[in-house]
């Protein structure tokens, strides 16, 4: 295990080694001082997680059983949900062109 040179947040790692985190932003690097493992933006990793700041992070100051912030999430894809949508998007416009 690579020992950091820079002080990073402990709650901070991979999600299948929640010990290890990457040194640098990472879409593989999880926040695990929340309810469920949660991807931090890569901004706020850079500016929080990867520094000595990370003491001053709002999600390290909450406790460990609230979700983790909607904005500092990485944002998910999700082909599923969005196919999902633009289905049922489709299926109200043939709707409203039979009723009419």
């Amino acid at each position: 295990m690579m020992v950091s040179a820079q002080p990073i947040c402990p709650r901070l790692g991979r999600k299948l080694e929640p010990a290890l985190a990457t040194e640098f932003p990472s879409s593989q690097n999880y926040c695990f001082h929340c309810q469920l493992p949660t991807r931090p933006k890569l901004t706020h990793q850079e500016n929080y997680c990867l520094t000595e700041a990370y003491q001053e992070c709002s999600v390290f100051l909450q406790s460990e059983q609230e979700p983790f912030p909607h904005k500092l999430r990485v944002a998910s894809f999700d082909p599923f949900r969005r196919s999902m949508g633009a289905f049922i998007n489709l299926g109200l416009v043939i709707k409203n062109l039979f009723e009419k």
